[in-house]
């Protein structure tokens, strides 16, 4: 799979099936936006995506079930 100049946006992404799937884009080109309510764990995948290339890695801390955040 190709993902060079694609955006993927990771929901829960900061460990599990997120994370992998994150790590996964990122290792196919895409830049990946993270996204998770776990600040720390969210900051610790951004390392793991940067390490494999991904400089341009965005995080945003927020809970995907509550429409204010």
């Amino acid at each position: 799979m190709e993902l060079n100049g694609k955006i993927a946006l990771v929901t829960g992404s900061a460990r599990g099936i997120g994370k992998a799937i994150a790590l996964r884009f990122a290792q196919e080109g895409a830049r990946v936006a993270l996204n998770d309510i776990n600040d720390e764990s969210l900051k610790e995948a951004a390392r793991e995506i940067q390490k494999i290339g991904r400089e341009k890695t965005i995080c945003k801390k927020a809970d995907v079930s509550k429409s204010e955040e």
